[in-house]
């Protein structure tokens, strides 16, 4: 009977670190026009926080934008206060992404707006920041923010 369950465990150990062992080459293929990511805020912030101490982030169920509520960031000291997410499960250096989120304020003017992508380069000491996205961005209009980049190959930790 130890012969038996002994003889299952190394089975499902085998079959399982041949499952495992698959799985990266799995993930490779997946279509360019895969979505890797997609943070709609209905339900919660999905890995987002805040930036700035004082940054707040809060459901706002006045201002969806394509759903039931938006994220609200207030209380911003600087143009560098706002929200970031690590996505470094994700993504991966040497692959092309495109980088979409939509934004929009209520003030006086209009105010320019930034998407940002930070990474570890391979060397795991040196990080690099880009802007992806960069636009001035009318007061109470919902605004696109899009654009694509490849990180160098094997660049890690990545953070929007």
């Amino acid at each position: 009977m130890n012969v038996k369950k002994f003889s299952a465990a190394v089975t499902a150990l085998v079959v399982s670190a041949g499952t495992f062992g698959l799985m990266p080459e799995t993930v490779s293929q997946v279509s360019a026009d895969a979505v890797y990511v997609s943070n709609d805020f209905d339900t919660e912030y999905e890995g987002w926080c805040n930036v700035g101490d004082l940054t707040q982030l809060t459901a706002d169920e006045q201002n969806p934008h394509n759903g039931t509520r938006s994220m609200l960031v207030s209380n911003r000291l600087s143009s560098e206060d706002g929200v970031s997410s690590a996505k470094g499960f994700y993504l991966w250096g040497g692959r092309k992404y495109d980088y979409k989120v939509f934004v929009k304020h209520n003030s006086d003017a209009d105010e320019n707006f930034k998407v940002t992508l930070s990474y570890l380069l391979s060397d795991e000491e040196t990080w690099e920041t880009v802007t992806v996205a960069e636009k001035a961005v009318v007061s109470g209009e919902w605004t696109e923010l899009e654009g694509s980049y490849k990180a160098p190959e094997g660049a890690t930790e990545f953070v929007v």
